[in-house]
């Protein structure tokens, strides 16, 4: 194919693409909506399942958040899409039944008239700017999505060196002059990541501004661009930003950029408050439905504990703890007699050995279940109006809301009066930096007993 077909085929292809563009458009904000929500429970996944490192936590956080942030940004430059290019196809249809304005049969004043033929632009000039700006939006939108996913890269990058100036230094059992150098060399590069970073951010987000001084577009900035690009991955969308850059100009490229890319980042911690008499807090005087399985709704998770409802009409109670991996760490520091079975990583299913190669499902018999249960109950205390109850009897359950993991007892409320009482679910929480045990509150549940 030679250059002159190509050619030909790309404005043909150009012409065409605006159906494609609200096919795509349409389809694509419905899956975005999908999308955030699934990414929004991933994050409450892993609240509840998993204890990672405060590193890899804030990396798979920042990495999810910045997903949610980009199918928000991605799905308001497509309705915006649709907006502008739904406009486009109506004054297509407007232009089939008046080309142009008839002024006789308005029949103006002569300096009216005389006014607007002069400022008002014809439908075609309207049509040609209208098509233009639409697909214009349609690539700024992607062009947004990439520069997210930027930041999320280059937060992989700068995370990846701190773990492994930490793990490195971790290998040395003494604090050696190669450990400390190891450790300061690792520091500096990545201080001086931080500083090339804020200068590309200042580049991309001010249209290439630093390219245009003198003392700086010649070498010194060449190489930290070119570093800048293969760890924030900017060279899959450059060609895309650069021709975009050209079409707004300089100035609405800055505009635009830097207070679309701003509003996105900082406009998960704005809003308007107006219900300024309910606390955001989580007090003691506010019934939370997640606690109440007759009052939970069907997509919620019990995140710490649950009780059947919030009126109770027998003499037992049934209580539903909920188990966090981010207690494992006090677990095993005061349960010293057991450990585990399983162990914390990654477990595999693939067995090879004498009977040959076998897949199975990654689980491990514990050799003492009773002595895990009591290791794993023996962190909580169970208060109804500060009365403890002790002596109870737990068992492992898995809950049938979404399949939540803990441990179910029945606490015996028979002495109790009718009326409203507060059950409190506290549990021991051991810190390793200060090498001290506090208690803490898991769940507040008030009930009234009938």
């Amino acid at each position: 194919m030679n250059t002159n077909n190509v050619t030909n085929w790309l404005e043909k292809l150009q012409q065409e693409s605006w159906n494609l563009e609200l096919l795509i458009s349409g389809f694509s904000i419905l899956l975005l909506i999908q999308a955030k929500e699934q990414l929004t429970k991933l994050i409450e996944y892993f609240n509840l399942h998993y204890a990672f490192s405060e590193e890899i936590a804030s990396l798979i956080y920042t990495s999810i958040g910045m997903g949610i942030l980009s199918c928000v940004a991605l799905a308001i430059c497509l309705v915006v899409h649709i907006l502008v290019r739904g406009f486009w196809i109506g004054t297509i249809g407007l232009r089939s039944v008046q080309p142009k304005v008839d002024f006789k049969r308005l029949r103006y004043a002569p300096a009216f008239q005389q006014k607007l033929e002069q400022k008002l632009p014809s439908l075609d000039r309207s049509l040609i700017r209208l098509d233009q700006v639409s697909s214009a939006i349609f690539s700024f939108a992607f062009l947004i999505i990439f520069m997210l996913l930027s930041l999320v890269a280059w937060f992989v990058v700068l995370t990846s060196l701190i773990l492994l100036r930490d793990y490195i230094y971790d290998l040395f059992e003494t604090e050696t002059l190669l450990c400390e150098a190891i450790y300061y060399t690792f520091t500096v590069v990545i201080f001086a990541i931080l500083i090339f970073s804020l200068l590309y951010l200042i580049d991309t987000l001010s249209g290439g501004s630093l390219k245009k001084i003198k003392w700086l577009k010649s070498r010194p900035y060449i190489w930290i661009y070119q570093l800048m690009v293969v760890i924030t991955f900017s060279f899959l969308y450059r060609s895309i930003y650069y021709h975009l850059l050209s079409y707004f100009g300089i100035w609405a490229s800055r505009v635009l950029l830097s207070s679309f890319i701003l509003s996105m980042i900082f406009m998960p911690f704005l809003r308007l408050d107006h219900e300024i008499y309910f606390p955001d807090e989580k007090p003691d005087n506010k019934v939370w439905s997640y606690y109440y399985n007759d009052l939970r709704i069907a997509e919620e998770t019990i995140t710490s504990a649950a009780i059947p409802s919030l009126t109770i009409s027998s003499n037992q109670l049934p209580l539903f703890i909920r188990y966090s991996a981010a207690q494992n760490k006090t677990i095993q520091y005061l349960c010293t007699n057991y450990q585990p079975s399983r162990k914390m990583g990654l477990s595999s299913g693939i067995r090879i050995d004498e009977n040959g190669f076998g897949l199975n499902e990654p689980s491990v018999e514990e050799a003492s279940a009773d002595s895990l249960l009591a290791c794993l109950s023996s962190i909580y205390s169970i208060k109804i109006d500060d009365s403890l109850y002790q002596d109870l009897r737990f068992y492992y359950m898995e809950h049938p809301n979404r399949g939540e993991l803990g441990i179910q007892t029945v606490v015996n409320i028979k002495s109790l009066t009718s009326g409203h009482h507060l059950l409190k679910v506290e549990y021991k929480d051991w810190s390793e930096y200060r090498d001290t045990v506090r208690i803490k509150n898991w769940a507040n549940i008030p009930f009234w007993k009938e």
